[in-house]
């Protein structure tokens, strides 16, 4: 009995382990350079038109490759989010990051190795922001 309750425990850990360490499906080379954190230098669009946040917020973005999202204002962390690849549906050889949250938009992007350029989809009024790589 208490064998088994110990290989029970073991077996439970391990999934928890192999769940828990699961990383994002990554479907090209350029997802791959999302990875990182990032510095927000410029925003623009959304429902006003104008910069969305100013620049003395000091805002950083980060994407793990555990297909975690964070966002940090002046180093506190103010929030996060589990996101995924999705085929853009407007264009099929692109991906757009997709969030679990509703209340977030998914996200275009392009990036390269130290420039990240996010811009809102399926809005309308939609804003971007370029980030630069820390």
């Amino acid at each position: 009995m208490k064998t088994s309750l110990i290989n029970f425990i073991v077996c439970l850990l391990l999934c928890f382990i192999e769940t828990g360490c699961k990383k994002t499906a990554i479907p090209d080379q350029q997802v791959k350079m999302i990875f990182g954190k990032w510095k927000v230098v410029n925003t623009s669009g959304g429902f006003g038109g104008g910069p969305i946040w100013p620049s003395d917020k000091d805002i950083y973005l980060e994407f793990k490759e555990t297909g975690r999202y964070k966002k940090h204002e002046k180093g506190k962390l103010v929030k996060t989010e589990k996101f995924k690849f999705s085929p853009d549906k407007n264009n099929a050889s692109k991906y757009i990051i997709d969030y679990d949250a509703s209340s977030m938009p998914d996200q275009g992007f392009s990036a390269s190795h130290d420039t990240l350029i996010l811009f809102d989809r399926y809005i309308s009024d939609g804003g971007y922001y370029v980030c630069i790589k820390k």
